[in-house]
């Protein structure tokens, strides 16, 4: 846990009360949303960029990168049909 702005233990209860939920209202998202999800949103996102898996790996805070693909690999699924023609121009 981090500390408040007045230095007292910051718990994730009163900082889900006081600022998450009140930033997703601000945002028209549904409050009943967690932070979790928007790890899963943060690493989809950068999967869709392109992001090298060892960086994301790092940013998750993975103990490897098996780790972030087994967990995301789902997210790879369209990109198959892709896969022959991105091979075939990177080789010529």
């Amino acid at each position: 846990m981090g500390a408040d702005a007045g230095g007292g233990l910051l718990r994730s209860g009163n900082w889900l009360n006081r600022t998450f939920r009140p930033a997703l209202r601000r945002a028209n998202l549904d409050d009943s949303m967690r932070v979790h999800d928007l790890r899963g949103t943060y690493a989809s996102i950068a999967v869709q960029a392109g992001a090298n898996i060892k960086a994301l790996q790092r940013a998750l805070g993975h103990e490897s990168a098996r780790e972030t693909l087994d967990a995301y690999a789902w997210l790879y699924e369209d990109d198959l049909t892709g896969l022959g023609g991105a091979i075939d121009s990177a080789a010529y």
